[in-house]
């Protein structure tokens, strides 16, 4: 999470997987969509962080993709998850914001893409009990 006020950068890092672990999709789906997400781990960080600036306004602003591969000098072939609704999940529908997902990371060709859907399938059965 990067976000930002006039000059000032609050930069956070959530590990959701570790290099070589196997996609846990609930883990990574509820943190992507879940509000309860943002209160307690997002907006807290913000609220307790040593600011100058006034952030009494909001929380900042999400910084937008281009600034944070800067920031945090990433390379092209380097997985970015975007702003959620940049991305195209909306929560709605895990299925869908799969896809809109593997389509904005350009993943077609990266993982197994009948093979995942599969594990999702299976993590939503879960998720539903």
């Amino acid at each position: 999470m990067v976000a930002e006020e006039d000059d000032e950068v609050i930069q956070a890092i959530f590990e959701i997987k570790r290099h070589g672990q196997k996609m846990n999709y609930q883990t990574l789906y509820k943190s992507l969509v879940d509000v309860e997400f943002f209160r307690r781990l997002c907006f807290r960080l913000m609220e307790i962080t040593d600011v100058k600036n006034s952030w009494k306004y909001g929380y900042g602003r999400p910084s937008d993709e281009d600034f944070v591969r800067k920031l945090l000098r990433l390379k092209k072939e380097d997985i970015y998850f975007d702003q959620p609704s940049d991305m195209g999940i909306c929560g709605n529908d895990i299925a869908v914001d799969f896809d809109h997902a593997v389509q904005h990371l350009e993943l077609e060709n990266v993982i197994d893409v009948p093979r995942e859907k599969e594990i999702l399938k299976e993590s939503v059965k879960v998720l539903k009990r």
